[in-house]
């Protein structure tokens, strides 16, 4: 493969290509949600209504499909990047303590940091 994500592994290039389309079709949506609020700020709904369309507008222009394909690919991206971190400390986790390891352990739990954990594994550079 050649292009922005070539040197990607496909795990990664997987949830870089999901994170993308999400913003693409994000900025459609986007566009469709302002001018669902013009027509609440002129009293053309009601916030029920309005609410109810702006979910609309994610389902039917896809932004829902689209966050979800990118939480399974970052979910994919996790699972890879605990095996390929477990791989790394089989030959660099006598530096670290085991204190150190288990809490690198433990981070790939932390649902709070999935995001940014997912950006740091895209950084990473191995072969496919």
């Amino acid at each position: 493969m050649s292009g922005r994500w070539a040197h990607l592994h496909p795990v990664q290039r997987n949830y870089a290509m999901a994170r993308e389309e999400v913003k693409r079709v994000a900025a459609d949506v986007a566009f469709v949600q302002d001018l669902l609020t013009l027509r609440l700020d002129h009293g053309d709904c009601t916030e029920q209504e309005w609410a109810e369309l702006m979910d609309q507008a994610d389902d039917e222009l896809g932004l829902t499909a689209a966050r979800t394909a990118r939480d399974e690919a970052q979910g994919a991206l996790l699972v890879w990047g605990r095996a390929h971190t477990a791989r790394l400390l089989r030959v660099f986790g006598h530096r670290f303590t085991p204190a150190e390891l288990a809490a690198l352990d433990r981070i790939f739990d932390v649902f709070t940091r999935r995001r940014e954990l997912a950006q740091m594994l895209l950084r990473l550079r191995v072969s496919a």
